[in-house]
């Protein structure tokens, strides 16, 4: 009886996520439970085939857990795999005392569904007349990406402090990061 009624209780618990329909358990270590996933398709990496942007918040809650934002090329190689408290979704590291903890899950769920809006998606990566800003970028990965007037770049947000500009770069055969500020 008792399995029974810890089972419901689990089951009960998958139903009360964001989209039940996406929970995995990644292992049997509770910390693994995938609780928000989101998921974009674009080209990127290649011109033709598309790779696959997402980011994933695992733990036990949404804002003790993990955030994980990976990219992962049509032939399934992983070119990016970051990984970041979930709370640093939350808009501003500075937040009211008064603030619930609902009020935190639910900014946490709208920067993941927002993660891969059209908006983040930057092209080409670097115009021709951007200047490079040497304390935010290594000038050999910016001139890198900005030789190639194709690139396609992402932009994402960590926190309100830290913002990076991804692109994949031909001539290291990896994405690098060609801006980082704050």
């Amino acid at each position: 009886m008792k399995k029974i009624i810890l089972l419901f209780i689990i089951g009960f618990c998958f139903n009360c996520n964001i989209n039940p329909s996406k929970n995995k358990i990644l292992s049997t270590n509770s910390d693994n439970f995938i609780l928000l996933e989101k998921h974009r398709d674009k080209l990127f990496s290649h011109p033709n085939k598309k790779d696959k942007f997402s980011i994933s918040i695992i733990g036990e809650n949404i804002l003790k857990g993990k955030m994980i934002f990976k990219i992962i090329n049509s032939n399934g190689i992983e070119l990016l795999n970051e990984t970041y408290p979930s709370n640093v979704l939350i808009n501003g590291y500075i937040i009211d005392e008064n603030i619930t903890d609902e009020e935190k899950i639910n900014m946490i769920k709208k920067r993941v569904s927002s993660f891969f809006d059209d908006k983040n998606f930057i092209f080409p990566a670097i115009n021709s007349s951007d200047v490079i800003d040497t304390d935010y970028s290594n000038s050999e990965i910016w001139n890198a990406v900005k030789s190639n007037p194709k690139a396609l770049g992402f932009y994402y947000l960590i926190g309100d402090e830290l913002g990076c500009k991804l692109a994949y770069s031909k001539k290291q055969k990896k994405i690098v990061k060609y801006f980082c500020c704050c």
